[in-house]
């Protein structure tokens, strides 16, 4: 498909799109819907694919509940927001059932980005206690489901390094 940064701005992609697009395009191909986006806005910018280096790494190895508590890292020890996460929450903060926030998702990837390898559960708890609501990010545009003719990821990607700003510098 020719992809051009208007059809980036003006048409809403699902993320199995942007996978997609990213994959035609040699593109890293994990991470969040601003992620692909940003990618995808460098190479129609004209950076060469193969300078395009993914924000974050995927590391696939899962901590089971047993394995998780205050002291383990976000990063680098297998941590990831799944079944054995949410039942360490739901113990910790003493409730049945335990829903995760967009916020801790946007704070991991946050750590992850920034490469803050001693950044703990803890310091996750403590930052989402303390912190008020994180809006009006790159990546809380994408949750914007329905409401894509509003969004203009050209505006908000068009300059990388005021993104990149913008997206390290969250909280």
């Amino acid at each position: 498909m020719q992809l051009t940064k208007n059809d980036l701005a003006k048409h809403y992609f699902y993320k199995t799109e942007l996978i997609q697009l990213c994959r035609e395009r040699r593109l890293p191909t994990y991470g969040t819907k601003a992620e692909l986006n940003y990618y995808l806005s460098c190479y129609l910018d004209g950076i060469p694919s193969k300078e395009i280096q993914p924000l974050r790494t995927n590391n696939r190895k899962a901590l089971t509940k047993t394995d998780i508590n205050l002291e383990t890292k976000l990063i680098g020890e297998g941590f990831t927001f799944n079944e054995h996460a949410r039942l360490f929450f739901a113990n910790y903060y003493h409730v049945k059932k335990f829903s995760f926030k967009k916020e801790m998702a946007i704070i991991k990837r946050r750590v992850e980005t920034q490469n803050q390898t001693e950044y703990t559960v803890r310091d996750l708890i403590k930052e989402l206690k303390n912190s008020k609501k994180i809006v009006n990010t790159p990546e809380e545009q994408t949750y914007q489901r329905n409401s894509h003719q509003n969004i203009q990821p050209n505006k908000l990607l068009s300059n990388r390094l005021m993104y990149l700003m913008q997206y390290l510098l969250l909280i």
